[in-house]
This record gives structure tokens, C-alpha cells and sequence, in this order.
């Protein structure tokens, strides 16, 4: 990886976690129901929609599922 890499990576966080809290908004979740109706802990939820992590290759199609997109 480079620093040219770096925005880009930027980038994809941010837009995973604003899509994530754009579509919890959306259906008026919390992140709790979130987390039940995904499988998925709170805690993870919280560290995606704030970028500091990304999820894992089982997450997105969990939430997705529970999101309905």
C-alpha cells in the first residue's frame, strides 16, 4: 500500500458507513434492532457506520438482508 492508496481507501469507508447509517435511518432502526435483525453485535455496527473498521466478507450480506437492500 501507498499514500496514494490512502484516499481511496478513505473513501470506500466512508461511503460503506454513511450507506450503512443512510439506510438504518431509513426504516427507523436503532442500532441495537440492527444488530438483532442481522446477527451482527452492536458494537460492530457502531465501529462500521463510524469508519474505523470495515466488515468482513460474511457482514455486508447480513446487513443487507436485514436492511433490505
Amino acid at each position: 500500500m501507498t499514500q496514494d492508496d490512502l484516499p481511496k481507501i478513505a473513501d470506500e469507508e466512508t461511503g460503506i458507513s454513511s450507506a450503512l447509517i443512510k439506510a438504518r435511518n431509513e426504516l427507523g432502526l436503532t442500532q441495537a434492532q440492527l444488530s438483532e435483525l442481522s446477527g451482527i453485535s452492536r458494537s460492530a455496527i457502531k465501529v462500521y457506520e463510524t469508519g474505523r473498521n470495515m466488515p468482513g466478507a460474511r457482514e455486508p450480506k447480513a446487513l443487507c438482508r436485514a436492511l433490505s437492500v
